[in-house]
């Protein structure tokens, strides 16, 4: 991925169609994370994400949702932690 290097100030920088950062509804992973996870971490991905999930305990930002299964939204710097012991379904995209 390449820098993006701005020479003076700017009010507003939108930055699209840049891999890895903000291709929205790219698939991140369907393999469920073990540990703390965010889009960071999973796929190097600095966007917002969004997961699904069944059969899992859901934990974001280290708070209990009491949810074991749905679809959950991290935004940028959020993080979510999966337990229980069946096999879950997840699924990871870009948002």
């Amino acid at each position: 991925m390449d820098a993006i290097s701005i020479a003076s100030a700017l009010s507003k920088v939108e930055v699209t169609n840049c891999a890895g950062y903000n291709d929205e509804h790219t698939v991140l992973t369907s393999t469920p994370p073990v540990g703390t996870f965010s889009g960071v971490t999973v796929d190097g991905y600095y966007g917002p994400t969004v997961f699904y999930v069944t059969q899992r305990s859901v934990t974001i930002d280290v708070e209990p949702t009491n949810l074991s299964s749905g679809g959950f939204t991290l935004a940028p710097g959020e993080t979510a932690e999966l337990s229980g012991a069946s096999i879950p379904t997840f699924v990871m995209i870009g948002n």
